[in-house]
């Protein structure tokens, strides 16, 4: 699912990310993943991310389980198109700190499903 979302194979990424991750959530719909998020701690609040999700729904399924969890502040760096989620997440006190750029390599436009991108890994990540 990752690849197909990001148009390239990450999977050395995800393996690093799941060694240190506090929490990893899958979203699966008729035995099928639609979704996946995790959490990691930052220097003063749990960054939640990345937010992979076949729609909003699944997308505020994976984050709220994630963020009943947290003991602090939550940081989640949205992307900025999806402006239904940037309201629901601040209706939830999580505030949009920071606004994400997509960088793509060799300007061939995103190889990829940004329809499913809801949240990078973390900034220093993608």
């Amino acid at each position: 699912m990752d690849a197909e979302v990001f148009g390239a194979d990450r999977s050395r990424l995800l393996t690093s990310f799941a060694g240190f991750a506090e929490r990893l959530v899958v979203a699966v719909r008729a035995r099928r993943i639609v979704g996946y998020a995790g959490t990691c701690c930052n220097v003063d609040s749990v960054a939640l991310g990345p937010v992979i999700a076949e729609d909003s729904a699944v997308a505020r399924a994976l984050i709220s389980s994630l963020a009943a969890d947290v003991a602090g502040s939550v940081r989640i760096d949205l992307d900025v198109n999806r402006p239904e989620l940037l309201t629901w997440v601040a209706e939830r006190g999580l505030a949009h700190v920071f606004t994400t750029s997509l960088m793509i390599h060799g300007g061939r436009g995103f190889a990829g499903d940004r329809d499913r991108l809801v949240a990078p890994v973390m900034q220093a990540l993608g």
